[in-house]
């Protein structure tokens, strides 16, 4: 099984302190009930406690095995590894297999502003794994006529609840449409074998190419997140970098209605309502 998402991890460690500080106020009461000469009102809120951990265990192993078929049934519907997902008269997506590995590696080197990363063979390895993880789902692109490799498009994590695309195209193919052409007949067959028709896209604030592709495909501004920083480094390099603001970042900042100071640190957030034309 692969990584849980930031987003599930962040909210389990909420739930894990709240839990945490229950048991400790329930515990506190018991002991003073016992200090007080009171045994029989400690054991009941010692015997309550145990009742109420061991019900909470049993939730989290049912949600656990119900999330882990859900996974197994999302999975049953894409094709096995190396086989086609779809194409069109334009480009063909085939699931990621042991094969791609190389031509993942470099596109997402191509991208990537920490390139002397690459040249270590333990962070290509995890790097790898994150492709092949049981939660994500990738495919590669590559032209329909001369097979030639394109980029990759997918599925970040499938135990989210709000499916995130995500796609990156070898430089020398961008703005040749490949990435609407993919993301369409991407989103086209897996909403068709799923039943799921709604998904989010996370973009960098000054990645207008991804941001007009977003648009192509009928995606609507959802708000922005955070991205690495947060709370007072968040503050202190907005206000480093409020020069940078342009008129381009202000009509993004006036699309997403936000003000333009507002995005520095973070990325926006598109929703796709995905329906079939």
């Amino acid at each position: 099984m692969g990584e849980i998402s930031k987003q599930r991890e962040k909210q389990l460690q909420k739930n894990e302190s709240r839990l945490t500080e229950e048991v400790i106020e329930k515990l506190t009461e018991a002991i003073n009930l016992r200090d007080m000469g009171d045994e029989k009102g400690a054991d009941a809120i010692r015997s309550e406690l145990v009742k109420s951990l061991k019900k909470r265990i049993e939730n989290t192993k049912q949600e656990e095995l119900q999330k882990n078929s859900a996974l197994e049934e999302y999975l049953k519907l894409l094709p096995d590894r190396g086989r086609i997902l779809s194409k069109d008269d334009m480009v063909i997506l085939t699931t990621i297999s042991e094969d791609d590995k190389n031509n993942c590696i470099r596109v997402s080197r191509e991208h990537s502003s920490f390139k002397g990363m690459y040249a270590d063979e333990t962070f290509i390895k995890n790097l790898w794994e994150e492709f092949m993880k049981d939660t994500a789902v990738y495919f590669m692109i590559s032209d329909v006529v001369t097979g030639e490799f394109i980029g990759y498009c997918g599925i970040k994590d499938i135990s989210c609840k709000r499916l995130e695309i995500v796609i990156e195209l070898l430089n020398e193919c961008k703005q040749k449409r490949y990435g609407t052409h993919a993301l369409t007949i991407m989103l086209s067959e897996l909403s068709k074998r799923t039943k799921v028709n709604v998904y989010r896209s996370r973009v960098e604030i000054d990645n207008y190419a991804s941001q007009a592709l977003m648009k192509k495909i009928g995606a609507r501004p959802d708000g922005i997140s955070e991205f690495l920083l947060h709370g007072e480094d968040l503050a202190k390099f907005q206000e480093e970098n409020e020069a940078c603001i342009d008129d381009k970042l202000r009509a993004v900042a006036e699309e997403f209605q936000t003000d333009p100071k507002e995005l520095i640190g973070h990325v926006l957030e598109y929703r796709i309502d995905w329906k079939e034309a």
